[in-house]
């Protein structure tokens, strides 16, 4: 995350390196068939952050991310009071098409419904998650000028697209 923040303050270019690394450990971990829990230093990490302020900022961006697709009659769900989301999952009619012109806009979204080629006819939803199911950003590095700005993103898309 640390080389993600340095790219996206335009401090320094470590996209590449970011994505690297990303794409590494994403591969490692489809390898894994074990089922591992934090680490040690995970823990200690953990114990270093204000989860509260973190939890508050994240339910902050997820309410005005949902206001701004509710508006524009985008469907969307809610979440409850008792949950916290680590990103806003929304359907679009071409997934890749819309990550792509997201990520040219520096909005970086995770897909966690890819298409391994394998799936087979009977699983139609797994074949319409990957084709519409896409994840977007809403975590604790994020304010309302970058939620905005997100949106302003996806008005232009829309804009695009007539």
């Amino acid at each position: 995350m640390f080389l993600k923040k340095l790219y996206l303050n335009k401090q320094y270019d470590t996209n590449r390196m970011y994505r690297d690394i990303f794409t590494h450990c994403e591969e490692q971990i489809d390898q894994k068939n074990k089922i591992y829990g934090m680490s040690e230093f995970a823990i200690f990490l953990m114990k270093c952050f204000n989860t509260k302020t973190i939890i508050k900022r994240r339910k902050e961006n997820a309410e005005q991310l949902k206001n701004y697709l509710d508006c524009k009659g985008i469907e969307v769900r809610g979440f409850s009071k008792a949950e916290c989301p680590l990103v806003y999952p929304i359907r679009v009619a071409d997934r890749d098409k819309f990550r792509k012109y997201l990520i040219r806009n520096n909005i970086f979204c995770a897909v966690h419904w890819p298409f391994d080629g394998c799936q087979p006819d009977d699983r139609k939803m797994a074949r319409k998650n990957a084709a519409e199911l896409i994840s977007l950003p809403i975590d604790q590095r994020y304010g309302s000028k970058e939620i905005a700005y997100l949106c302003e993103m996806i008005d232009k898309y829309e804009a695009e697209l007539q």
